[in-house]
This record gives C-alpha cells, structure tokens and sequence, in this order.
C-alpha cells in the first residue's frame, strides 16, 4: 500500500493491532483510530507514518472530526478499514439492552458513519478500497453472543447495500472480509493467531486485478 492513505478503525488489539503492525511498515499514511488509540502514540513500534487518534466510530460528530482532520492533513482517503468491534457474552433472555446498544453502536454504526463520510471522498478519486471486517458469527448466529452476531449480520447487508449503491464507481471497491476464527481478546479460545488474518488480508490485496492499484 505504499503512499496510500489508509484509515484503520479498531488498532489497539487483537486482529487490528496486528493489521497495524503490518501497516506501519507498508509505504503508505497510516491513520489508526479507536477510542484509546493515542496510547500507541509513544511507541517506538511505528513509523512516523502512522498518525494515532482516538475517536468513538459510532458518534457522528467524532467521525466527522475526525474525517476533517484526515482531510486537512493528508487531503485524500485511499483505503478504508472499519475493524472497530466490541464482543461481549449476552444470553437473549439476560442481555443488557445497554451493552446490546454499545456494541451495534461501535459494531455497525461505526462502520456506517466511517463509509458515509469516506465514500464520497473515494468517488471523486481515480481509486478506493473499503474493507469491513465481517465475521462467520454473522452468517450462522452463537448463542450467548446475540449482539456481537446481531451486528456482523447486518455489517454484511451493510457492505452489500454500499456495494450496490457505488456500483456505478467501478473505481471503488467494497468488501466483507471473514478472516476465520482467531485467537484474539475478543474470542481466546480461537485455533489462529493474528499473523493468520494479516497474511489472508494481504492475499485479498494482492491477488484481484481489481486491487492492483494497491500495489502502485
């Protein structure tokens, strides 16, 4: 991705961490965000090509500032990440609406806010790459995870109606990415490390013609 300008939601753990850590290293501008992301900001780990900016994905005026601050200081937006995702244990018949809120509001909001401000800036370029981080829960459902799966079923009606309403910006590309089951925070008895995902994320930015201008 070198000398792209890339915003990764979601950083500080896990799968996005490990994104970030390839990312640091790729070429390209890096702005890392989550609600805690500025306690990287210090770290001797990362280029001084990553940017680190604490926002709240699913708050529309965070997500405005932030796309004002991205704007301002890079001037385009090239590659979308939305990795941002909260994953508690809730039993439907003990689920805390309060929690069942916090996640759908960082889960799928974040990503609606993050694409409703990125898509234009994408349209108006000669490139774009969005890339929301689905999961197989959204498909097939976990008992005792109802928010979790709730949100990533509708992250994948989410990237399929983005994908349909840009159809006419052949440019822009719109993807789910299921990275399988891994061993991160969120879900510690998974079989893969985080490596695993990076290695598959790089396979998806590498083997379609569609994402050749990744490699520019």
């Amino acid at each position: 991705m070198r000398d792209k300008t890339i915003l990764l939601t979601g950083c500080t753990s896990g799968i996005g961490k490990a994104l970030l850590d390839d990312l640091a290293y790729s070429g390209g501008r890096v702005f890392a965000v989550s609600r805690t992301a500025s306690s990287l900001k210090n770290s001797s780990l990362y280029s001084k090509s990553v940017r680190f900016l604490d926002c709240d994905v699913g708050s529309e005026e965070s997500v405005r500032r932030l796309f004002s601050q991205i704007m301002s200081e890079s001037g385009t937006l090239d590659v979308l990440l939305n990795n941002a995702a909260l994953r508690y244990p809730d039993p439907i018949a003990t689920a805390s609406f309060l929690q069942w809120q916090d996640v759908l509001h960082t889960n799928l909001s974040g990503p609606l806010l993050t694409m409703k401000y990125a898509l234009p800036i994408m349209a108006a370029q000669t490139a774009g790459l969005v890339i929301n981080t689905v999961s197989m829960e959204g498909l097939n459902g976990t008992p005792g995870f109802s928010s979790y799966a709730s949100a990533k079923a509708g992250l994948i009606a989410l990237t399929k109606c983005a994908a349909r309403e840009m159809v006419y910006y052949p440019h822009l590309v719109i993807v789910a990415w299921m990275p399988g089951n891994i061993r991160t925070p969120m879900n510690p008895d998974g079989p893969e490390e985080p490596a695993a995902a990076v290695q598959r994320f790089r396979d998806l930015c590498r083997t379609p013609d569609e994402y050749a201008f990744l490699r520019a």
